[in-house]
């Protein structure tokens, strides 16, 4: 059974931002009436999630590979962490979009680390199971969200949504701390700095420019 703690330590830093993608579907008017949000806000609230990873995923691997993937893996789960507990608090719309983003910067950084994470801990047929696994629980992440978000939403409030998000992350930074082991590739070259902010706002101008965006805010 021990050889499989790291597998539950990535599985859950995994399960964590996945099921963020699509929690806050039924709390959506929840956050609308609490923070005073506009249709527009709130797009913002669930764009602003997806552009993050989508925009800085790419560039994480390099910075992976020269400082150590459990590091990089463990600041996600910080920076995941933090932007969880900003929008459980969080006084304005503001604050929770800008919240928001934080955590996209940090489930960006644990995306671009788990496979390599996987691959040097497990070989052989352990190494195929592990990725099941994982598929596994990331497919089942996506489709509780929702289930997940109505139910604390009714009977606990929205907020307890980034409660929940925080305390898993606090747990898992506790475990991979105890059973991952840190790899790298200091053979990797040098991080395109300048490439990774070029690709960041290519893709930020291109998902602000998206017809549901614009759709979205001129109804507003």
């Amino acid at each position: 059974m021990a050889k499989w703690w790291p597998l539950v330590a990535v599985c859950l830093g995994a399960f964590v931002p996945l099921v963020d993608v699509t929690i806050l579907t039924a709390a959506l008017p929840d956050v609308a009436a609490g923070l005073d949000a506009s249709l527009a806000d709130l797009q913002w609230v669930i764009n602003v999630y997806a552009l993050a990873p989508a925009a800085l995923l790419l560039g994480m691997g390099a910075p992976a590979d020269l400082l150590g993937r459990r590091r990089v893996y463990l600041i996600g789960l910080l920076v995941y962490g933090a932007g969880a507990l900003i929008c459980a608090v969080a006084p304005t719309i503001g604050v929770m979009i800008a919240a928001r983003a934080v955590q996209g910067v940090g489930a960006a950084a644990m995306f671009a680390t788990i496979v390599a994470l996987l691959g040097v801990t497990y070989q052989g047929r352990d190494r195929g199971v592990t990725f099941g696994v994982w598929g596994a629980v990331s497919s089942a992440a996506v489709a509780i969200g929702p289930l997940l978000g109505g139910l604390l939403t009714q009977h606990l409030g929205w907020r307890w949504i980034y409660v929940l998000g925080l305390v898993i992350s606090l747990g898992t930074i506790v475990l991979v701390r105890i059973v991952l082991v840190e790899s790298r590739d200091p053979s990797r070259p040098r991080v395109d700095f300048a490439g990774m902010v070029s690709f960041t706002v290519a893709a930020g101008r291109k998902r602000g420019n998206s017809p549901m965006t614009t759709a979205s805010t001129t109804s507003a």
